[in-house]
């Protein structure tokens, strides 16, 4: 924050009310030319910290990783002159996709003429592990997404929670514009013995395993890598701890469909009395 250690008697903000900068720097200041790493960022009225999940506006059309894929390359390429090609074992360094991020990997997984599916809501999710100002001020963040359970492949019975989100290995740089609000992903533990405090129950979610890039494989999550503060001025803890249920499946077929379906007779032929009860139910 600034503060000079030779200070005897010091005042924190609170105590000693006066005009805070909100954006901390991370280390000492940078020379000329290179990017400033931060704590916190701020985008408007909102403070987005270093290890915080945030909501993330879809981008259908154009990925925001474009131009700043294109300018990390510029950088790297400027770094490694008069390298040879191929890195240390034997093989070409590998590149930042452009126009890459979230989209195109659906795209990818689930083909190129599928729609996007707004299950789940609007905005993705995202983790913050770094915030930094390039010269010229602009913001950017970098971290790695969340999938929600509709968008991996999995067994048609598996069960999920409702609010449960997975990581998956898809790292992105963004600006920090793209931020639409502050969510809380928790582990299981956390999740059963409280609430982050100033956290809205709808924006809260659990994490418990993490995919690959193809969305296909599951792995258990054994440890948190950012675990929230647990101290009682951060923390609310609950008079008894949760048992929530794996009940969400995205695959199940409605129960209308499944009725309709046992509505058959042994020959295979719809019984036109089920039929009937089958049609007053979607009516109602």
């Amino acid at each position: 924050m600034g503060v000079n250690g030779d200070i005897e008697n010091y005042l924190c903000e609170l105590c000693n009310p006066r005009e805070v900068n909100l954006e901390i720097p991370l280390g000492p200041p940078v020379a000329d030319g290179d990017p400033q790493s931060y704590l916190t960022l701020l985008k408007g009225s909102l403070q987005v910290k270093q290890g915080d999940c945030v909501y993330l506006s879809k981008f259908k059309d154009k990925s925001p990783l474009k131009p700043v894929s294109q300018e990390t390359r510029g950088d790297k390429k400027s770094s490694k002159k008069g390298e040879g090609a191929e890195g240390a074992d034997g093989t070409e360094p590998e590149e930042m996709e452009e126009g890459g991020g979230k989209s195109t990997l659906l795209r990818n997984l689930h083909g190129s003429n599928s729609p996007i599916s707004d299950e789940g809501g609007n905005l993705d999710i995202f983790r913050v592990e770094r915030l930094w100002k390039n010269e010229r001020g602009e913001k950017f963040i970098y971290g790695h997404h969340y999938l929600r359970p509709h968008e991996t492949f999995h067994e048609p019975t598996r069960k999920f929670y409702h609010n449960e989100v997975l990581r998956v290995p898809l790292y992105e740089i963004l600006p920090l514009e793209c931020v639409a609000g502050v969510c809380w992903v928790l582990d299981l533990a956390t999740y059963c013995r409280g609430r982050p405090r100033g956290a809205s129950e709808k924006d809260v979610y659990i994490c418990e395993c993490r995919v690959d890039k193809s969305a296909r494989l599951f792995y258990k999550i054994n440890k948190p890598r950012f675990p929230v503060c647990m101290k009682s001025y951060a923390f609310d803890a609950f008079d008894a701890k949760l048992t929530p249920k794996r009940t969400y499946s995205p695959r199940s077929n409605p129960i209308v469909y499944q009725k309709r379906s046992r509505a058959k007779t042994t020959h295979g032929f719809p019984d036109e009395r089920s039929a009937d009860v089958s049609l007053k139910l979607l009516d109602a």
